[in-house]
């Protein structure tokens, strides 16, 4: 009954500020960025006196992130919650316990005639962007890109997971059929791109788009720099979708997510997280750029929750910054290596040299190789992390331009969603 009279009143104000309603709507998620996240970052990469550009607003606020039915929320409830305006259980998709299927503000500004897009640098079919545009019981990632081939959710997608959507006779599938979902949506009408020259051509006349990098997740940020990698950054991303949809003269709704902070924040990859969190106040600034220019437009970033429970005790900011390699490829590197050989990596990738042989034997006989090699790490960093799974802390929230006083204060995470809809004037209903 209270959810009803919420939904009644906020019709009633849809009304009255419908002549008002912001065209487009920017929302970041960083997937697993706490304070400490934002914090540690900030400090390594910035100093400790400088502030993130998403950082630099009086427009903060703090949500919850419990579901329906554990105070440690999934990505898949929390991304339901952050689209529409409804809590629900662990691991279901845009539907309620009882099944009812729910509206996302994504799929609202569709039927309003604005344009509608989601990017990742995870793969596209994770639980933080399909919680935005499919109803499903569970987070299974090939039901979930079949489900986007059926119902073309969105008007652009981009990230990673390719292997969703080729044939299984193409040897970096994880089909079990040979249906070939890329075709399927050229043959509807959207543009395919795979690589960075690719998007750097997009304009608003390709209105539909499908970008795949790479077979799963998106390199890591850091390990990106290491490796000059040239799959685009979530900065790149954003701006050739900005540029895509912001040709609607309707509007839009962009979803970025830097899904790889929660990937590097479970492994408790300190320089890893705090290289992630870069990447995503790169893309932000992309965003800022372009308020800037068509103020009509709201801009927030936030988490879904908090992933690590990082803890910072008198943090070595430039041992950090040194770390020239993620954990997962340091670990990667050193596999086949001896211990010699691995000592001699590790201290290079890390730049500490009180490594030592039995460090080296430790990670190499451990279930969890990376685990280990971040818990040496984290030692001489003077940052602990308490758990590799997620947590129930609040998670900021910054908010710019147009109704960005909306989003001050304290508010559960369905309140996020249920203050955009009223933003931008279009009906959870």
């Amino acid at each position: 009954m209270k959810k009803r009279i919420i939904t009644v009143l906020l019709a009633f104000i849809l009304q009255l500020t419908a002549l008002s309603a912001v065209k487009n709507i920017i929302l970041f998620i960083g997937d697993g960025m706490g304070t400490a996240a934002v914090d540690l970052s900030r400090m390594v990469l910035l100093g400790k006196e400088k502030l993130w550009d998403f950082e630099n607003t009086i427009y903060i606020g703090l949500q919850k992130t419990y579901s329906e039915n554990l105070l440690t929320t999934d990505s898949a409830a929390a991304a339901t919650a952050l689209s529409s305006g409804y809590k629900t259980a662990n691991g279901l998709l845009g539907t309620l316990s009882n099944g009812t299927a729910t509206k996302s503000i994504l799929k609202a500004f569709r039927e309003t005639g604005r344009s509608a897009g989601l990017i990742t640098t995870v793969t596209v079919t994770h639980a933080t962007p399909a919680g935005f545009c499919v109803s499903m019981p569970d987070r299974d990632e090939l039901a979930i890109a079949d489900e986007y081939a059926k119902t073309k959710p969105f008007d652009l997608i981009m990230g990673g997971g390719r292997q969703y959507f080729m044939p299984k006779n193409s040897t970096v599938s994880k089909r079990t059929d040979n249906i070939n979902l890329i075709k399927d949506f050229q043959n509807c009408g959207y543009t395919y791109i795979s690589n960075t020259a690719q998007l750097s051509e997009l304009t608003g006349k390709t209105p539909k788009i499908l970008g795949l990098f790479s077979d799963s997740s998106m390199p890591n940020a850091l390990d990106k720099r290491f490796l000059n990698s040239s799959v685009p950054t979530l900065a790149q991303m954003t701006r050739a979708a900005l540029t895509v949809l912001g040709s609607n003269p309707k509007g839009f709704f962009l979803m970025v997510e830097s899904g790889k902070i929660d990937f590097r924040a479970h492994a408790n990859d300190t320089a890893g997280t705090v290289w992630e969190v870069n990447e995503l106040n790169e893309a932000f600034k992309e965003a800022l750029s372009f308020l800037n220019k068509d103020t009509d437009t709201l801009i927030i970033v936030t988490a879904d929750h908090e992933t690590g429970g990082l803890t910072l005790l008198y943090p070595r900011l430039q041992l950090i910054k040194s770390q020239k390699a993620t954990n997962e490829l340091i670990v990667s590197l050193i596999k086949n290596k001896d211990i010699s050989q691995s000592l001699k990596t590790v201290n290079e990738l890390t730049g500490i040299k009180d490594i030592n042989e039995e460090d080296i034997i430790k990670i190499k006989e451990s279930s969890t190789p990376e685990i280990e090699l971040s818990k040496i790490l984290n030692e001489r960093y003077e940052v602990r992390w308490s758990t590799v799974g997620h947590t129930c802390s609040n998670v900021n929230v910054y908010a710019f331009g147009k109704k960005a006083e909306f989003f001050t204060g304290v508010y559960e995470n369905t309140e996020l969603a249920i203050k955009m809809f009223s933003a931008a004037g279009v009906s959870p209903n």
